[in-house]
C-alpha cells in the first residue's frame, strides 16, 4: 500500500507539473511522459488496485481476489 501510495503522489505531482488535471472527466491539456508515466498508462488506477489488493490482504479477505 505503500507503494501505491507513492505512485499516486507520483502520478499527480508529474500531472501538476504538466499543468493538466488528475480527474478522468476532465479535458486533457498534455500528455504526460514523466515520473510514473513511464512505465504504466495510468498509474492512478495502478495504485487503486494496489491499495485494493493490500486491503484484500490486510483483512485477509481471499474471496475478494
Amino acid at each position: 500500500m505503500a507503494l501505491a501510495l507513492m505512485i499516486s503522489l507520483g502520478a499527480v505531482r508529474a500531472m501538476a507539473r504538466a499543468r493538466t488535471s488528475p480527474h478522468p472527466r476532465r479535458p486533457t491539456s498534455a500528455i504526460v511522459t514523466q515520473g510514473p508515466f513511464r512505465f504504466s498508462r495510468n498509474p492512478l488506477y495502478l495504485s487503486l488496485m494496489l491499495i485494493f489488493g493490500g486491503v484484500t490482504v490486510l483483512t485477509d479477505a481471499v474471496t475478494l481476489l
